[in-house]
């Protein structure tokens, strides 16, 4: 793609407790689409996890800290500053902290804007392209949008790494009993719902049952969950993981927080228990368990444990529901998300043949 060559794309986008890391890791997945058509990639993030930032760079992108209040109007200044001091193509603004005057400003910056939302929060758009990767993303959330703004909703834009792209062909097998569980629960995971999870998981029989869990770089509970794994050889803790696609491959059944992560579970065809852990995670799991792709556990409140041990030990040994989940999930996403934004960011469509993995 000889008109992508050095063409820059600026991201702002922040990793942090409060923010968890979602959003970097599929602002990633973009950075990595844009970067093998040719261009390159800048991050712009307030301060954050050193760990995410160490992810970037070893991908390849730049990264720049910044001193701002961030999706302030002086933030938006900065940011579209640096994106014409590097003759950025195009800025990519993904937040919940991101609104409508902070888009406006990147407009009258004269900026060409991608905005990626998940549920109308900013009220006006003003953005040249909002981006809702959501099952359940519509038009009426957009209603009040310039006559300029280009929308592009649903999971076939699902901006997912390369990594899931590999093995978007394989064939999923289904087990007769799932033995193999994976429990993720985001990036930060500050109520360490994960010990609640592990808490259930050792109330079954385990027997050969073999379970994997991933802390993300943000996990403050690590010590307590190393302690609460102990011995038993039946169960993994794993941090600093760089390729879940692998672990979604090995797994049979996922426990996993109603974030972006579902949609990579629907990639790989792994059936799923999801639990709501934020506000803006209720319409992924309802839109998830209404397509028949996971079962929505809910809020993780008082009754969620009884709730979760009941769906786990039914889905454990149903191999033909967990086969309809994986087939609707394979369905519902095809990995090709971030490929598709990027040809749409350079005006060019896609073609059936161009989605195909060499």
């Amino acid at each position: 793609m000889e008109q992508m060559e050095n063409q820059c794309l600026v991201f702002r986008v922040d990793g942090s407790a409060a923010a968890g890391t979602g959003h970097i890791m599929r602002c990633l997945a973009l950075a990595q689409a844009w970067r093998d058509a040719g261009g390159r990639a800048c991050f712009i993030s307030a301060k954050g996890f050193a760990a995410l930032e160490e992810r970037l760079r070893s991908e390849g992108c730049e990264v720049l800290s910044a001193n701002f209040v961030p999706g302030s109007i002086s933030d938006a200044r900065w940011t579209a500053a640096a994106a014409r001091q590097r003759k950025a193509s195009w800025i990519v603004v993904d937040g919940y902290h991101f609104g409508a005057d902070y888009q406006q400003a990147m407009k009258d910056s004269r900026a060409s804007l991608l905005f990626i939302d998940d549920c109308g929060h900013s009220g006006r758009y003003a953005a040249d392209i909002v981006l809702n990767q959501n099952l359940y993303a519509s038009e009426d959330l957009y209603r009040d949008r310039a006559s300029y703004t280009r929308l592009l909703l649903g999971t076939e834009y699902a901006l997912l790494r390369r990594e899931f792209a590999q093995w978007r062909e394989w064939p999923r097998e289904i087990s007769a009993a799932a033995r193999n569980i994976l429990v993720t629960l985001g990036g930060v995971d500050s109520a360490n719902i994960t010990q609640k999870v592990l808490d259930v998981l050792q109330r079954l029989d385990l027997g050969d049952t073999h379970i994997k869990i991933v802390a993300g770089v943000g996990n403050v509970h690590l010590e307590s969950l190393r302690h609460a794994v102990g011995e038993d050889g039946r169960v993994e803790l794993l941090t600093a993981v760089d390729d879940m696609a692998q672990l979604m491959v090995w797994a049979d059944l996922a426990i996993s927080a109603a974030g972006s992560t579902c949609w990579e579970l629907a990639s790989t065809g792994l059936p799923s228990c999801v639990v709501v852990l934020a506000d803006n995670q209720l319409p992924v799991a309802r839109s998830l368990e209404e397509a028949g792709a996971a079962v929505n556990i809910g809020w993780w409140r008082d009754d969620a444990s009884e709730r979760l041990l009941a769906a786990v030990t039914t889905l454990r040994e149903d191999a033909e529901r967990r086969r309809r989940m994986s087939e609707i999930g394979t369905h519902i996403v095809d990995a090709a998300g971030a490929r598709r934004v990027t040809e749409r960011l350079m005006e060019r469509p896609v073609t059936k043949s161009s989605l195909l993995v060499a």
